[in-house]
């Protein structure tokens, strides 16, 4: 598949093509940095790729603009926020 749209970068670019296996999480955990690729639940074959920033049983929140799991906050070093800008 390819990735459609800017979201996943620097990781994966607009366009660029990769392998995703569907069978992977069959027969093991989420781990949280981890990608995954799924179908949208609301919209029939939309395909979204997304970081795991959490697993079963974590505590989320968004605090300022930032994700906090289990009371930490989410260094998202990959991230260009355009702070720099």
């Amino acid at each position: 598949m390819n990735a459609p749209s800017d979201s996943m970068e620097p990781t994966l670019r607009t366009g660029e093509y990769f392998l995703a296996d569907a069978s992977y999480y069959r027969t093991r955990q989420a781990s949280r940095g981890e990608l995954a690729v799924y179908l949208h639940p609301k919209q029939e074959g939309l395909q979204r790729i997304k970081r795991i920033i959490a697993i079963e049983g974590d505590r989320i929140a968004i605090k300022n603009g930032y994700a906090v799991v289990n009371g930490m906050t989410v260094e998202e070093p990959y991230e260009d926020a355009g702070l720099g800008e």
